[in-house]
């Protein structure tokens, strides 16, 4: 419980100012929970996934993370509306590992594009960041189980990008990297379009 005692109006207004700025981070705590307990439900069934609500979901979740890194996360989202056959929870794990894996590589800030895109019986998920990039002789290994070259010297366990792929095997999906070794990445997933599977 707060206590206020005999302040001036000045003081008073700071209080409540702070009083504000405490129950409104509360509720994006609170916030942040909710999308979390999402992220961490078993897989469950199959349904139509909108790729630009989960897209938006996951930088929401990872705004503050961003804002520490001075990682600036810029989204551009098709108005047509993608969608994908697939669990929620893994959909969003797909974007999570490739918003984390971005930003192990630009450990002095950067940019992160995201983009959705809708076309030809497909759509596609394009997570592109400014970051260090893969050096050639990693490309091969990147998805493999447990290989992690983080350019944060911390010691990853080497399963997000390999889950990642398996995840985007399971629905009939296919990644695409494109690096240079200090001009960042570019991953491209490419799913079959949900709306063109439900009419044949």
């Amino acid at each position: 419980m707060v206590k206020i005692g005999k302040h001036s109006d000045t003081e008073l207004y700071k209080v409540w100012d702070y009083l504000a700025v405490i129950d409104s981070q509360i509720d994006e705590c609170i916030s942040v929970t909710e999308r979390l307990l999402k992220m961490s439900l078993s897989p469950g069934q199959c349904q139509v996934v909108d790729m630009n609500v989960a897209v938006s979901e996951v930088v929401s979740l990872v705004a503050w993370e961003a804002e520490n890194k001075r990682v600036s996360i810029r989204q551009k989202l098709d108005p047509a509306g993608p969608r994908v056959i697939a669990t929620e929870s893994e959909f969003r794990a797909v974007i999570l590992n490739l918003v984390q894996n971005a930003f192990h590589a630009m450990q002095g800030g950067g940019q992160l594009d995201i983009s959705t895109h809708r076309s030809n019986n497909e759509v596609t998920l394009v997570v592109e960041d400014t970051g260090v990039g893969i050096l050639p002789e990693d490309r091969p290994h990147i998805f493999e189980p447990f290989f992690s070259r983080r350019a944060d010297s911390v010691n990853g366990t080497g399963l997000g990008l390999s889950i990642l792929r398996a995840v985007v095997d399971h629905y009939d999906g296919h990644v695409e990297v494109e690096s240079r070794h200090g001009h960042g990445s570019r991953f491209t997933v490419i799913f079959p379009d949900a709306d063109s599977q439900r009419e044949t």
